[in-house]
């Protein structure tokens, strides 16, 4: 058992390695999982929202309009600190004439800011108020086509700025923001996106003794540990369910769906380990119980079945 878990916690810090390795402070994180940051989902003639399978649906139905969408509950943020902000997303539909933007403001009306765009076909461009229009550019970084994902990232280091699209810089500017009250998505003319996650981070120098916040980190493993179970993957759920677990050990809820994608596997008794701890964590876990109940069902061990479906 400890073997498998030095060999499980080796697997998870190669997958995230890139996280840690960017000494990142997240004070922001949402994988969609759930409303619990409160996002707008009324639908009207405009635009439509909804949250539904780890993804954040957002569509504008007007033709030749362009909409924001933001959320008041995102905090504010220092700008003169080096910071990075990051989204993934798909676009579902729409046309590859009306960009999709990640954009930072830096007033309360919308007047002063600055974002970066990705089209369908392969193009991006950035925008800055103040700054003459940088155009339309193809670039090999961006994917090009609909139900694909393209990561865009605004990090900033120093007085710079750089412009990241799946994990290759684009562009660099110069340029010091000073606070940045709102981020938002900015949308084109009939369109509708699947939004995988949104980030903010500040990012630590190199002699940094600072760690990233444990309720981010634990929070974005753990959804995204659930969201890879849903979709079935469940050698990737174990790992990034397990890295939840080492940021907070305490917590029965990866317990108990690493239990559920191990017996998945078929990988009965590592299952029931998980959904015992579960269980001692939380008393009165009444998935986790039902959990074991069929765990011990899969063994024919019908006592003890039994004694898990009555908790």
């Amino acid at each position: 058992m400890i073997m498998r878990n030095k060999l499980l916690l080796l697997l998870s810090l190669l997958v995230a390695n890139s996280v840690f390795a960017q000494k990142e402070d997240i004070f922001f994180y949402d994988g969609f999982l759930n409303n619990k940051q409160n996002w707008n989902l009324a639908s009207d003639a405009n635009s439509g929202g909804e949250i539904k399978n780890g993804f954040y649906y957002y569509e504008t139905k007007k033709k030749n309009a362009t909409w924001y969408r933001y959320n008041p509950s995102i905090p504010s943020f220092d700008g003169n600190k080096d910071f990075v902000v990051e989204w993934s997303f798909q676009q579902i539909a729409g046309s590859e004439d009306w960009g999709t933007g990640l954009i930072c403001f830096l007033d309360e009306n919308g007047t002063n800011a600055f974002g970066i765009w990705l089209l369908s076909n392969g193009q991006w461009t950035f925008t800055k108020t103040g700054t003459p229009a940088f155009g339309w550019k193809t670039h090999k970084a961006v994917v090009a086509g609909n139900n694909v994902t393209n990561t865009a990232t605004i990090k900033k280091v120093g007085n710079i700025i750089s412009f990241i699209i799946n994990n290759q810089q684009v562009h660099q500017i110069e340029f010091n923001p000073g606070l940045v009250k709102h981020i938002a998505f900015q949308m084109g003319s009939e369109k509708k996106i699947a939004i995988d996650y949104l980030k903010m981070a500040y990012l630590k120098s190199d002699n940094s003794q600072s760690l990233i916040s444990a309720d981010y980190t634990f929070e974005k493993f753990y959804d995204q540990g659930i969201m890879l179970y849903q979709k079935r993957d469940y050698e990737q759920a174990i790992i990034t369910l397990t890295e939840a677990i080492n940021t907070k050990p305490n917590e029965p809820g990866p317990y108990n769906f690493r239990g559920s994608a191990y017996r998945n596997k078929n990988e009965i008794d590592i299952a029931i380990s998980d959904f015992l701890d579960a269980t001692r964590l939380s008393p009165t876990y009444t998935n986790a119980y039902s959990n074991l109940g069929y765990a011990y069902l899969n063994k024919n061990e019908y006592d003890k079945s039994l004694t898990a479906f009555n908790k």
